[in-house]
């Protein structure tokens, strides 16, 4: 699942879209990473950056984990 959902497309010499489909932008997991990591590094005591990089996809997988329930 996407975060951003945008729409991708090819466009021809002529410039005519060709071809339409798909979902471009950011994965939904990685954006609540990301939220994690903002909140993580605001507060942070010291984190070991890849202790913290874990952490926050730990924290992302629990919130893809609740959304599904």
């Amino acid at each position: 699942m996407k975060a951003f959902p945008t729409p991708t497309f090819s466009v021809s010499d002529q410039a005519r879209i060709t071809s339409f489909g798909g979902e471009g932008g950011m994965d939904l997991r990685d954006w609540f990473a990301g939220l994690t990591m903002q909140v993580m590094i605001a507060d942070s005591k010291g984190f070991d950056s890849s202790e913290l990089v874990k952490f926050s996809y730990q924290v992302a997988d629990l919130m893809m984990k609740a959304r599904d329930a």
